[in-house]
């Protein structure tokens, strides 16, 4: 009960006093917020420089790789003897018999079937890159080639495509800003009713197969569950269409938050184009070594198998720090929304955000990024583990116990993210550390544990269902465009192109959605928490108040003085 009572105390304030919005003058009241703290200090500050210094190591390490591999093994290819074609080799071949470094200056190509290089391309063969490959090999060239004319064609209808998932978007954005309630009833009664149908069927069926007996009865079971659930939980989902609400006007108000992920992904983008990069001069380095079938080979050394694991935890470390970036940027913003009375004084909070985060709270960011980058490590050896032993018969015990605890550390994660994702939240408002921040975000989950689950439920299926819209709707036009031309082979390739960037832009707008529903869920737990009403007026806006008010239901609760009837409320 203790989760409810700062949002019961405040439903009682509210019905108890229906004039006290009149009584306050918002002029009286500080306009600028006063929760976000803006006396903040660095936290975790000693990981980004743990960070630091594991990314000067990274550079070192493919240093050495530079130094001792050629990344045109892998771009250019190289012959039986380890020769790089096209270029003057000079490396030791140990254990050599009948392989030299040779200069291969004036032969440009790899031949694939003989592993030669060539000055050009023999018979039965066709160049592809610096390879030779046999023309049976790339037939489908013919169909890249189709598919590039295709694109070629119908470019200026790509785009055009492009700009309306951009408006799908926009509309979709007003839909969940201005039609909410609407939006979300109309998507879980279409649910139910597509159960409802298909139980209806299985039924149906079962006249001529009673083989489909025990599915019809599953899903008759599932289908009256759902039902109960939704009904059960109708008042917790009218708390997700509120949350939904004020995410769509905190998204209104600070329309340029939209563009952010754009920026996660140019940064998600030079991180994996600098993680091949590394990748490929990793793998190009080894020690020649000539096998009895005179064929040479690069072998790694132990060393170089550490810097191939290292490579990798530092890109999902990087990965997941510029998820936690992006995260903080939207939280502060839309947290300094929530807790400014006045909101035309709200100056610049994309910016002040995220110069709080880089001035303060990089390191917060790092931590959490670690911890979540060490459970994907651990589970990526684990799945490794299980493929290298699975060909043993004796560490077949072993194989399965991995199995297990890599979908334990799947669990793991899932939670992890989440609690990191709602500390940064907690960072971004109050500026404490990533422990501090993540024991106040786990009490938050556990006394709203049911609320969570709720909006975790509904909200994410209503805006997973957002980003399906756009791209239905886009793939929708694009097939009756591209059906139009008669220059057009390869529809498919068309539709899909136009379905994948639908989807990017759609996901760039829903991203900053669920983020905000979940920074503004945690702004409302606090605000009820810190707030009375009267002495200290409330932060939320006017319909979220209504609602608290009209969420008010009787409650017996025992005192110390006897049993009394005192009123109550469950906003959950």
């Amino acid at each position: 009960m203790e989760s409810i009572r700062p949002i019961a105390a405040a439903v009682n304030l509210i019905s108890s006093q229906p004039q006290y919005r009149q009584q306050i003058n918002e002029d009286e009241v500080d306009s600028v917020d006063n929760v976000v703290t803006s006396n903040r200090e660095k936290t975790d500050f000693p990981f980004i420089i743990v960070q630091g210094i594991f990314m000067v190591a990274l550079v070192g390490f493919i240093g050495y790789c530079v130094v001792n591999g050629d990344i045109k093994r892998i771009t250019v290819g190289y012959d039986n003897c380890g020769n790089v074609c096209g270029k003057l080799n000079d490396f030791t071949i140990e254990h050599g018999r009948s392989c030299e470094a040779e200069d291969m200056s004036n032969k440009s190509f790899l031949d694939v079937s003989s592993s030669t290089c060539v000055e050009s391309c023999p018979p039965g063969s066709t160049p592809f890159g610096s390879r030779c490959l046999p023309a049976e090999r790339i037939s489908h060239d013919s169909v890249l080639n189709s598919i590039g004319r295709d694109f070629q064609i119908c470019a200026s209808e790509i785009v055009g495509l492009n700009f309306l998932a951009l408006g799908f978007s926009f509309i979709i954005l007003l839909v969940l800003r201005y039609l909410t309630a609407a939006f979300v009833w109309t998507v879980l009664f279409g649910v139910m009713f597509a159960c409802a149908a298909l139980t209806g069927l299985l039924w149906y069926l079962t006249e001529k197969t009673e083989a489909l007996i025990p599915l019809a009865v599953t899903s008759s079971i599932l289908t009256l569950i759902l039902i109960l659930v939704i009904l059960v939980l109708r008042r917790r989902i009218e708390l997700v269409i509120q949350l939904l609400k004020e995410a769509g006007k905190s998204i209104t108000a600070v329309p340029l938050l939209i563009l952010e992920p754009l920026l996660t992904c140019l940064a998600l983008g030079i991180a994996a184009i600098a993680w091949v990069y590394f990748t490929l001069w990793i793998e190009s380095t080894g020690t020649a070594e000539e096998l009895y079938t005179d064929k040479v080979v690069f072998m790694k050394n132990g060393f170089i198998h550490f810097i191939r694991w290292y490579n990798l935890f530092m890109m999902l470390w990087m990965v997941q720090f510029i998820y936690g970036c992006q995260n903080m940027i939207i939280a502060g913003t839309v947290s300094r929304w929530y807790f400014t009375r006045n909101k035309s004084v709200l100056h610049n909070p994309i910016l002040r955000s995220a110069c709080d985060m880089f001035r303060y709270h990089l390191g917060t960011i790092s931590f959490g990024s670690l911890l979540i980058a060490l459970i994907q490590m651990l589970r990526i050896v684990l799945r490794s583990c299980r493929r290298f032993h699975k060909y043993l018969l004796v560490l077949c015990c072993l194989c399965c116990v991995s199995s297990y605890i890599e979908q334990c550390m799947s669990y793991v994660e899932g939670f992890l993210k989440y609690l990191t994702r709602n500390a940064y939240i907690v960072t971004s408002i109050y500026g404490t550390d990533f422990l501090k921040s993540g024991t106040k975000a786990f009490r938050l989950i556990l006394d709203n544990v049911l609320q969570i689950a709720v909006i975790n439920s509904v909200g994410d299926f209503v805006l997973v269902l957002s980003k399906l819209l756009v791209v239905i709707g886009t793939v929708l036009i694009a097939l009756l465009v591209t059906q139009s031309n008669s220059h057009i082979q390869n529809q498919w390739a068309v539709l899909l192109l136009v379905a994948v960037v639908a989807y990017l832009i759609a996901h760039c707008f829903i991203t900053v959605y669920e983020m905000a529903v979940d920074t503004i869920f945690i702004c409302f737990c606090e605000d009820c928490d810190m707030n009375d009403g009267l002495a200290r007026p409330y932060y939320m806006s006017h319909s979220l108040m209504e609602f608290v008010e009209k969420s008010r239901i009787v409650l017996n609760i025992k005192t110390e003085e006897g049993i009394t009837n005192n009123a109550a409320v469950v906003v959950a």
